[in-house]
């Protein structure tokens, strides 16, 4: 490999490096890990357009073991930031979606991200039920 494309891979590094760190520190203030900021995201903002998703499509999203995931919900829904419930096509499966406090403190976590980024992050115009 050229010695030109290796530096701009170490940047794009550095820039995801830089970026993840940021995303770690800012989110603690809203009592969240950044593991648990990325859920919160996987669940608002899931390309699907879903509100509810299980733990397997979570975890494939996080490109996390699904046991994995399934802890982080569980810390998360402790914390009141989700709700899961019972699948009515499959009784196996849960499904979780974001509470009202979550999508807030998902969105003000969101927002200073953005602020501190300078650019436009996961900032969600609308919430869980649509109304802003």
């Amino acid at each position: 490999m050229k010695r030109d494309r290796i530096a701009e891979l170490e940047a794009r590094y550095y820039e995801f490096r830089r970026t993840a760190r940021i995303i770690e520190r800012e989110v603690k203030s809203f009592g969240l890990t950044h593991a648990q900021y990325q859920a919160l995201l996987v669940i608002y903002g899931h390309p699907s357009g879903k509100s509810q998703l299980s733990v397997g499509e979570i975890a494939r999203r996080l490109c996390l073991h699904p046991n994995s995931a399934g802890e982080l919900l569980r810390r998360l829904e402790a914390k009141g930031l989700v709700r899961s419930r019972v699948s009515e096509a499959d009784r196996r499966t849960r499904l979780y979606s974001l509470t009202d406090e979550g999508y807030l403190r998902f969105n003000l976590a969101a927002r200073r991200i953005r602020a501190v980024l300078g650019a436009d992050l996961y900032l969600a115009s609308t919430g869980p039920s649509g109304a802003g």
